[in-house]
This record gives structure tokens, sequence and C-alpha cells, in this order.
């Protein structure tokens, strides 16, 4: 199975969206998951991406695009999810704590992808000097133990949070997830 995890941006044009999708295309996953809309009205997307794809809610993605991606059972905040025999749990950026205390009900999965970082993992203000991370993730995922943790943040980065691996990834770029018989192998790099 090959999973392919973007952190999107706002997109201003259509040739940007159009730039996207070839992009997203090129990567031929068995599945996408989307880190927050990228702007624009969901049918555009929606309707020429191929593969199999969800959205994990940003803090700026309105009504619109929830009841959209609801509708079509592809809204990832709160839920699990099996692709390929791997377990994806995801925590959106609209109702981050509630997605968290539903994640914490089910099974441990085995990648949790975050529109926030957890507390210490690429989540610095350098400017302020104060980090933007959600200690509950930490929480969550001392708890649950996900082999992997991929986020949104700041800059690239890869840590551990109580001793699981964390990927955390800006805008503009992916990771790509590939997993065969009980292995996970994760990289991240910038989208062209």
């Amino acid at each position: 199975m090959k999973l392919a995890v973007v952190a999107s941006r706002r997109l201003k044009s259509r040739e940007e969206l159009e730039r996207l999708i070839n992009a997203l295309h090129a990567l031929n996953p068995d599945a996408l998951i989307l880190l927050g809309w990228p702007g624009l009205h969901p049918g555009n997307l929606i309707s020429k991406l191929k593969s199999l794809h969800y959205l994990i809610t940003s803090p700026y993605d309105d009504i619109l695009i929830t009841k959209t991606y609801s509708t079509f059972n592809a809204l990832l905040d709160g839920k699990m999810i099996e692709l390929g025999g791997v377990l994806v749990a995801g925590i959106g950026g609209l109702n981050t704590l509630q997605d968290i205390l539903k994640v914490k009900e089910g099974p441990a999965p085995n990648i949790l992808i975050t529109y926030h970082a957890p507390h210490g993992c690429g989540d610095l203000i350098k400017e302020l000097g104060v980090r933007k991370g959600i200690p509950e993730l930490n929480e969550l995922i001392k708890m649950k133990k996900p082999p992997l943790t991929i986020s949104k943040g700041l800059m690239r980065t890869e840590c551990r949070v109580n001793g699981a691996r964390a990927l955390t990834v800006p805008e503009t770029y992916a990771v790509i997830i590939e997993a065969a018989q009980q292995a996970l192998s994760a990289k991240a790099f910038r989208l062209p």
C-alpha cells in the first residue's frame, strides 16, 4: 500500500490547482490524505483526483468543505480507516480536542495523521520563542503508541514523541508512506 499525505496550502488560481493535481498524480498513491483544504471550490479538486482521497481539516476550513467530505465519507477528523491492512487515524484542526478523544476510544492506529504538531516537534515559532504544538497529542501518542505520526508544522522535522517516530512537514510538502508486511517506511519531500 502506498499512501501520500500532502500538507496543502491555500491556492490562488486554477493554474496552481492544476500543478497540484499533476504533482499528486505523479506520486501514483493508492490513497491520498490532504492536511488542510487547498482552497477553491471542492468540486474542482474532488472530480479531478484519480486516487481514493481523504481530508483532515485545518482551522481555516469552512462548513462547505466539511459537509462535502462528510457526504463522501472522506472526512478523517476523529476517525480511523483501514488502508491496505494499515489502520490510519486522523486529528483535524477544527475540533482537535474532540478528535483526540474519539481516537482515544478506538484501537491503536499504525499511523496517526494530525493537522497540528505534537508539542516539541516542528512547532517552534522562532520569532516569539514559543511552541504551538498540542500537548494532548503527546498524551495520545504515549497512550496509543502509533509507530508513525505525521503532522503539518512550521518546518520539516523528524523527532521522537514518547519513543514513537514523528514527522512534521510544512506547506507544499508530501510524505509517501509505503506499508508492506507490518513494516512502514516514510519519506518527506517538497512538491514541485
